[in-house]
């Protein structure tokens, strides 16, 4: 956003975050808020001290020859004229300003008047306030040429022309001269004053948009923050209620086969679907009521468990051979001590074991294996594909996304493609020599 003023904030802005910047002077403020009615008093103000100026000098002129006083009449309103809309559009024209004001100074025939001087003084102050200072340099040597071209036409009119001497020529260049470098001078303190409030103007200015754009910075942040939650947490929601159902319905199944023939059995896959069902809900419970918890709340109402790693890969190979995998498990090498490369290497076993079991089927045969090298870790999921498919659904498309994303935090590479009549699926983490930053483990999993 440009600002042309120091109303950088709206009041409702301000009033929604109290931490922007609320800019100096509340009567700066009101004309910053209202650039144009200062504008328009300048311009007013200068207008009527113009034509008071015009009427007095009507009556010094009174007797005088009419063509000379026609020719001050017509300069008089053409100058004011031109001048009042300099003043008034002096935010958006600077420069042109001070052309008009150029122009005014050295008409032909006669000399400056008050009111050029007056108007002067306000472009003059305007021009480094709403220019560059470069530019406002030029404009104010300019001025200083007008000026002493415009004191030597009126020296000229009244000193050569009338005595016609030498003399009097050199004495009236000796006096355009000095009264040239007086007026110069006071222009010359106006003109850093306006230097000043230019530079004090696009210094708050500047720091106001900066403000802004961090500000906005920070509001992008955190909406990239909370998104990245979200699909955190939609991640995780998935991993969990894949593989439970996926467990649970095959139990259902073979329960409901064996009932008949194996009580027994039938039992004893219903009370592992109910264990399956309640270590999910327990978890799902866990990861929800991170959620709910408000910031004033304890934390230590949010109950608290490490997150899955290698050691728990046994008991997830279990509770797919209750389901009806034969799964044929093996672990070389020790794992990586860091946290988030051992949540990687569960999810990945667990996301294939639960397509396995959903594609190949009950009764498939499945091989994971798991090498910890010193440089990398390899994960290698190979079913046979010869199963009965009797929990085949439409997958979400999520599984093997959320898994390349988990991955690459690390660097890695994951590759699934059909194997045989089965399925493969391949992954390899560089090995992290210094425990991963949870909170990087965080965005990144988003």
């Amino acid at each position: 956003m440009s600002h042309t003023g120091f109303a950088a904030f709206s009041d409702s802005e301000r009033a929604a975050d109290p931490l922007l910047p609320r800019p100096p002077g509340a009567l700066r403020r009101f004309w910053a808020r209202h650039p144009y009615a200062l504008d328009g008093i300048l311009a007013g103000g200068f207008l009527v001290f113009a034509l008071a100026f015009l009427f007095i000098s009507l009556v010094d002129w009174w007797g005088s020859d009419p063509v000379l006083v026609l020719t001050k009449i017509l300069r008089a309103v053409l100058v004011t004229v031109a001048l009042t809309c300099a003043i008034l559009f002096r935010r958006k024209y600077p420069l042109w300003g001070m052309g008009v004001l150029f122009v005014a100074l050295i008409f032909p025939v006669l000399g400056p008047e008050l009111t050029d001087i007056f108007a002067g003084a306000i472009l003059v102050w305007s021009l480094p306030i709403y220019s560059s200072l470069r530019t406002a340099w030029i404009g104010y040597g300019a001025f200083s040429v007008a000026i002493f071209l415009a004191n030597l036409g009126r020296g000229v009119i009244r000193e050569g022309v009338q005595n016609g001497s030498t003399e009097g020529f050199t004495q009236m260049l000796v006096e355009v001269v000095q009264s040239s470098l007086i007026v110069c001078g006071m222009f010359l303190i106006i003109f850093l004053v306006g230097v000043n409030m230019g530079n004090r103007r696009r210094y708050l200015i500047a720091l106001l948009d900066r403000a802004e754009q961090l500000a906005r910075e920070r509001d992008q942040r955190a909406l990239l923050a909370a998104s990245a939650e979200r699909a955190r947490i939609a991640r995780e929601m998935h991993d969990i209620v894949a593989h439970s159902l996926s467990v649970m319905i095959a139990l259902a199944d073979g329960a409901a086969a064996s009932t008949t023939r194996n009580p027994g059995a039938a039992q004893k896959a219903m009370l592992s679907s109910a264990e399956t069902g309640r270590g999910a809900l327990a978890e799902m419970r866990r990861l929800l009521g991170v959620l709910s918890v408000s910031q004033e709340e304890s934390q230590e109402s949010v109950e608290r468990v490490p997150q899955p790693g290698v050691k728990n890969i046994l008991t997830l190979v279990d509770s797919y051979r209750d389901a009806g995998l034969n799964v044929h498990y093996r672990v070389e090498g020790e794992p990586a001590i860091d946290q988030g490369q051992q949540l990687t290497v569960y999810r990945v076993v667990q996301e294939s074991l639960t397509n396995s079991l959903r594609y190949a089927g009950v009764g498939a045969s499945v091989d994971v294996s798991l090498w910890f090298y010193p440089g990398e870790t390899r994960v290698v999921v190979v079913d046979d594909g010869t199963g009965t498919p009797g929990v085949r659904t439409s997958g979400s498309g999520r599984g093997l996304v959320g898994l390349r994303q988990r991955v690459e935090i690390f660097g890695g590479e994951v590759s699934a493609a059909k194997f045989g009549s089965g399925w493969k699926v391949e992954v390899t983490i560089p090995f992290a020599s210094k425990p991963f930053d949870t909170e990087e483990m965080q965005r990144g999993l988003a």
